[in-house]
């Protein structure tokens, strides 16, 4: 490491030491401008954990980045359902352009603004303040508070329960819709859809099986059975898509390796294409 990269390293430390200083003081996150690893601007909210793999790194979920990278080409259409502040719905218009579109779903108001000022940023990517469903809808959803807004869910957190004690619970009305009916009203070709919904991944795809029969687009699921009671075992979301003609797989070490079904599943993502599709990926 050279000198100057040293110097931005110890100063980003410094910089991460005093938001935590902060959001203790003042319930508030510190929002700071970053850049991924392809060169992007970013907001991030400090300390946010996964704010701080982008603040330090550039980056955040190294696999799931390599795999997009890997699938998403010029010209495809990307859905990023649970968008979060942006990373991939960043990632995936770096990927996708000059002729490709994003489209990015947050549905929590707070998270939401500061999504869409990356959006404003970035340029070419559709951001909806709408949560997807499997159908239209007004729905009650908890969030958490800026430092644990990727929790906020329709279930309660996904979080271990030491950490429940730190969570600031409000509940909010959000705007709900069914990607079926979303894409009824846009003439779309999706090519891929990252859901990364807290539990909610069920519920979402029972909303798309319309594009999923018509279009056939490579699903990145988020699994993990966190002891939340009420969201549906990730193994229902499984088979679901199992049933409809795709097959799972896991993405390591540079390849895809075919996934076997589990009974329990800790928290990672699985990509599922449809076995028409299995030589486009």
């Amino acid at each position: 490491m050279n000198r100057a990269s040293l110097l931005s390293r110890v100063g980003r430390s410094v910089l991460l030491s005093a938001s935590k200083a902060y959001e203790r003081l003042t319930g508030n996150c510190l929002v700071v401008e970053t850049k991924t690893w392809w060169g992007s601007r970013m907001l991030v909210s400090l300390p946010e954990p996964a704010s701080v793999q982008i603040f330090l790194d550039g980056q955040m979920d190294p696999n799931l980045t390599e795999f997009l990278c890997h699938a998403l080409k010029p010209g495809q259409t990307f859905v990023d359902v649970g968008a979060h502040l942006g990373y991939f719905s960043l990632l995936a218009q770096h990927l996708v352009r000059p002729s490709g579109q994003v489209i990015a779903f947050e549905p929590a108001p707070q998270t939401f603004a500061l999504l869409k000022r990356n959006v404003v940023l970035a340029g070419l990517i559709q951001a909806y303040e709408l949560a997807l469903w499997s159908e239209s809808a007004t729905l009650s959803f908890e969030t958490y508070g800026q430092r644990f807004s990727a929790y906020n869910s329709f279930f309660g957190p996904r979080v271990a329960p030491a950490y429940l004690h730190r969570l600031r619970k409000q509940s909010v009305l959000v705007n709900a819709i069914s990607l079926d009916k979303f894409l009824a009203q846009r003439p779309i070709n999706i090519h891929c859809i990252k859901i990364d919904a807290e539990g909610a991944e069920l519920s979402i795809l029972r909303g798309a099986v319309g594009a999923l029969s018509a279009q056939k687009p490579v699903v990145i699921a988020e699994v993990g059975d966190l002891g939340v009671a009420a969201a549906p075992r990730s193994i229902e979301v499984v088979e679901f898509l199992l049933q409809r003609g795709y097959q799972a797989w896991e993405w390591r070490a540079g390849a895809l390796h075919p996934h076997t079904v589990q009974e329990q599943y800790d928290a990672s993502n699985l990509i599922f294409i449809h076995q028409e599709r299995t030589q486009d990926v």
